[in-house]
């Protein structure tokens, strides 16, 4: 009897927690590693990268995270070209970020475009193929790559021949960004 009961209620708890197909609600999915980022429906009408505000990025401040992610290993980069991330720097400026390439012959640079806004939602800076060598440093804030601490806000670090991993510093957060489906 008792055995019946754990099983109907497992059974219950594991039903109760699918999602609907035609759920219209912002799906956000969230981790547990700490090598990973949460991937965060978008729930406006931004459908690129150019079209991400920062009024939008605003929206989804609680699903910045301070955690790393896996850039590269031993078999190559897990960060995609054109994935897109949005952040908070280490000052409280939003802004995005989308990923260009990594470099593997030159010590896994990290090449990104990035957009920081102001609070008002205009540019405060905006740079187009940032390059940021394995184990060094970005300040979202001005960006630019860096080797002051107190100016960063992510490090690239490469920890490993073939490891690299990504992490927001000094305060600064982000989540990698997922358009909503037109």
């Amino acid at each position: 009897m008792f055995l019946g009961a754990l099983l109907l209620a497992g059974a219950l708890v594991y039903f109760s927690s699918c999602s609907k197909k035609n759920d219209s609600k912002p799906k956000t999915t969230t981790t547990t590693a700490a090598d990973t980022v949460a991937t965060v429906q978008k729930i406006d009408t931004a459908t690129s990268y150019t079209d991400l505000t920062r009024e939008e990025i605003a929206q989804i401040d609680t699903t910045l995270t301070d955690n790393g992610i896996a850039g590269t290993n031993s078999t190559g980069s897990l960060l995609n070209a054109g994935d897109v991330y949005a952040y908070k720097t280490k000052t409280g400026l939003y802004g995005k970020l989308k990923i260009d390439g990594i470099d593997a012959s030159n010590n896994y640079a990290l090449m990104i475009d990035a957009v920081t806004f102001k609070a008002d939602g205009t540019v405060s800076k905006q740079v187009t193929n940032l390059i940021i060598h394995g184990t060094w440093s970005a300040d979202l804030d001005n960006l630019v790559e860096t080797s002051d601490d107190a100016a960063t806000d992510l490090e690239w670090d490469r920890q490993t021949n073939t490891d690299t991993k990504l992490y927001p510093v000094n305060g600064a957060k982000l989540t990698k960004y997922a358009f909503k489906a037109e």
